[in-house]
């Protein structure tokens, strides 16, 4: 593409150039109206030009491009507008300084399997509802000291399939907490205060044997419980669990004990199959639904 190409459409709000094999972009300095930047599986693209210029974009989209690798910008400071940021299954190894992006609202950054291992610092994110990482598998922790229990915006957390071994304290309104398919992950973060907790999944976390006593104590709106290949030995109790729908534990063939459940009257899914032959099973929670052992 010439150099020049975008120079003269100063009125351009969207450019979708998805699945185009191009290896770099001309100048976009000069779409100071764009919104949308769409660069959907652009295979050969490894690196993106300035963004300086365009203080209007909301999104930004580079999701499948393969081969891109990083960025011209050390920060995202020329895009304050920005809404969406999109680089799921891209090389990327470190990403832009974040700063204050006020209406920054979702984070996807899934299947970055390569080189991503830390974020930039997301303390001031004040509208962050969504934040997936599901499948960046090297992606160990986060900034050090970066509160992100500050993000009272924050919805949904996925980390499933990456190396986190302990979780800092998380925010107080997420409703889904996805930590799936994590091999490191040796302990649960304090869930006392995530009273708006709706779906929390730990299955296939070899190294988590243990659940604080009063983990599950306020989940009053928990429906999704997954603790499936993992190896507890004990449940905290689930009586406050009035809005369970599913309960799946397994192969947790190191569980021996099922607590009480009176007060889950709405669960729709018990799943015991695989655990120990000698898994205890109180016959008061086998009352009013399908078990599955």
């Amino acid at each position: 593409m010439p150099e020049n190409l975008f120079d003269e459409m100063t009125h351009l709000r969207s450019l979708n150039l998805s699945g185009l094999q191009i290896e770099s972009l001309p100048s976009l300095s000069k779409l100071i109206e764009l919104r949308l930047l769409i660069l959907k599986r652009c295979s050969r693209l490894k690196k993106l030009q300035s963004l300086k210029g365009l203080a209007n974009l909301e999104t930004l989209d580079l999701s499948g491009a393969k081969s891109f690798e990083n960025f011209h910008d050390s920060s995202f400071s020329e895009i304050p507008n920005i809404q969406l940021i999109d680089f799921s299954h891209t090389k990327i190894q470190k990403l832009p300084v974040f700063g204050e992006l006020k209406h920054l609202t979702r984070i996807l950054l899934r299947g970055c399997s390569n080189k991503l291992r830390q974020l930039p610092r997301l303390q001031h994110l004040a509208s962050l509802q969504i934040l997936d990482l599901s499948g960046a598998s090297e992606f160990r922790n986060f900034m050090f000291k970066d509160p992100i229990a500050e993000l009272n915006q924050l919805k949904i957390l996925n980390l499933s399939k990456t190396k986190i071994s302990k979780l800092p304290p998380i925010p107080c309104n997420l409703s889904e907490l996805n930590l799936s398919g994590c091999s490191e992950l040796v302990e649960l973060p304090s869930t006392t205060f995530l009273k708006n907790l709706e779906l929390l999944d730990v299955s296939d976390t070899p190294k988590l044997a243990k659940i604080n006593h009063e983990s599950f104590q306020h989940l009053t709106y928990l429906r999704y419980l997954n603790f499936s290949n993992t190896k507890v030995e004990n449940l905290p109790t689930l009586s406050n669990l009035r809005n369970l729908r599913q309960l799946l534990l397994r192969n947790c063939t190191f569980l021996r004990n099922l607590p009480a459940m009176e007060e889950v009257t709405r669960l729709e899914e018990l799943d015991l199959s695989g655990c120990c032959s000698a898994l205890q099973v109180n016959d008061s929670i086998i009352y009013s639904f399908q078990i599955n052992m």
